[in-house]
């Protein structure tokens, strides 16, 4: 086979083929004819880049009805000159800025370069959308906050009369957490009030993590405080979107702490707002509400001090009367004691004189007892050797009766016992039967194949019961 005719046969079997590039241009022309005019979708952003020059690229997302996985995924891009004018006019319109996490609805035109494939060039969007979304969210956030039976609970608890221990949560550059710190400092009252910073980010993507490390501190230190002060100054009113987190709003309202929030917005209340004890617009107001707590103790310790004051007054000047009182009443129980001492001492001379007189009487009476009493001895004991000598002879008559009569008794006694001895009783021929060492008093008591044993005068007779008879 020639030349020729190979290169025939081979042109005939390869398949029919174009270039990449070609193929890129039909699709791009495709994509011309099958999406002529720009359209609106919708989206989540994925990622979002700011380069020098302005340009914001960004990666819109699609996720599953779950917001698992992601279903759907393209690149965008906003001019610089588009995004200067849809930047501001979206962030007054929401209050947020143009972040990563947050759903839009955006008007692109589908494009398809023959080297950087697919993207979408943004030409609008709407805010009212994004708004939307976020109010859901919000709403959303409140209702499961509602159902878990957790939004009215830090409000449930009692906010410190002396609120006098704060830990702060706020960033420590902060120009709301400076005012905040002046404010206490400079009170006229002159009050002390301890506080401790827990330093957090306070606006961006790192907000809520970081606020609820500061939770967390916060709650392993939580004895050493009265209160939690939430506090947030000097930061865009567009980075508020963490305080309307459903897992911050939770950690605030498990707090065991009154939260007092003052996170320095104006134009709507955060959840964190919602949930917290108390909340105030700004850093500043909340200093207001620990040095008003402060003074209304102060007032009613000053109330205190002057009910105790006029009591005081009152009391002395009761105790002043009863004292002059009991000045003019001594006095005159003075003149009483007086009188009733002369009395006494002229009582006491016709007492002394009386017992004088009566003493001398009796001192004569007992001579003449004494005179008589030294002859009465001797007869009185010779009358009582007589009836000595009386009782004698007759006790000795009673005892020798008495220990005849025991004599008697006892030999009565010995014949009995001599005569109900064993001895004796064996050798008047009868025997004595045991059953186990225990004597048989009744045949009832003896059943067949019992071991009996019977005890004579000279041995004993072992013996097995074969029958048992009673009379």
């Amino acid at each position: 086979m020639d030349r020729k005719t190979c290169e025939t046969a081979t042109k005939m079997t390869q398949p029919k083929y174009i270039s990449l590039f070609e193929l890129n241009q039909q699709i791009q022309q495709s994509m011309v004819e099958k999406f002529p005019e720009s359209i609106w979708i919708i989206a989540e952003i994925g990622e979002l880049k700011i380069s020098a020059a302005g340009h914001c690229y960004m990666e819109l997302i699609q996720k599953d009805s779950k917001a698992v996985s992601i279903k759907a995924k393209a690149s965008a891009t906003i001019w610089a000159a588009t995004f200067r004018m849809l930047q501001p006019y979206f962030e007054m319109t929401t209050g947020r800025t143009l972040e990563e996490g947050i759903k839009v609805l955006i008007r692109v035109t589908v494009e398809f370069h023959e080297i950087y494939g697919l993207s979408l060039k943004v030409m609008d969007i709407d805010p009212t959308y994004t708004v939307g979304e976020l109010e859901l969210q919000r709403q959303q956030t409140i209702q499961q906050l509602v159902e878990d039976g957790v939004f009215e609970m830090n409000k449930q608890l009692p906010f410190p009369e002396i609120p006098q221990r704060l830990a702060v949560i706020s960033s420590d550059k902060s120009a709301g957490y400076q005012d905040f710190i002046h404010q206490l400092q400079s009170n006229t009252k002159g009050f002390y009030i301890k506080t401790k910073l827990f330093s957090a980010i306070m606006q961006g993507k790192e907000a809520e993590p970081s606020i609820l490390t500061a939770l967390g501190r916060i709650f392993e230190e939580r004895n050493n405080f009265d209160a939690v002060v939430l506090i947030r100054g000097g930061g865009a009113q567009t980075d508020l979107s963490c305080f309307d987190s459903y897992l911050l709003a939770y950690h605030l309202v498990q707090m065991p702490l009154p939260v007092l929030t003052g996170i320095g917005h104006t134009k709507d209340i955060s959840v964190a707002d919602m949930v917290s004890h108390t909340s105030v617009k700004t850093p500043t107001a909340a200093a207001e509400i620990i040095l008003t707590a402060m003074n209304a103790v102060d007032q009613k310790f000053s109330q205190y001090g002057n009910w105790i004051s006029s009591y005081s007054e009152t009391f002395l000047d009761a105790i002043n009367n009863d004292l002059r009182h009991y000045v003019l009443s001594f006095s005159q129980i003075h003149n009483t004691i007086s009188s009733k001492a002369q009395l006494m001492e002229r009582r006491a001379l016709e007492i002394k004189n009386s017992v004088y007189q009566r003493v001398n009487k009796e001192k004569l009476m007992t001579n003449l007892m004494v005179q008589s009493l030294k002859k009465i001895p001797k007869t009185i004991i010779e009358k009582q050797t007589q009836q000595l000598s009386i009782r004698k002879d007759s006790a000795f008559r009673q005892v020798t009766l008495t220990i005849t009569q025991e004599h008697k008794q006892l030999n009565s006694r010995n014949t009995f016992i001599t005569s109900i001895n064993p001895e004796n009783l064996l050798k008047m021929g009868f025997s004595i039967s045991r059953i186990n060492g225990k004597s048989v008093k009744s045949i009832s008591s003896i059943l067949p194949e019992d071991i009996l044993e019977t005890t004579l005068l000279d041995g004993k007779i072992i013996s097995v019961v074969q029958d048992r008879r009673t009379r």
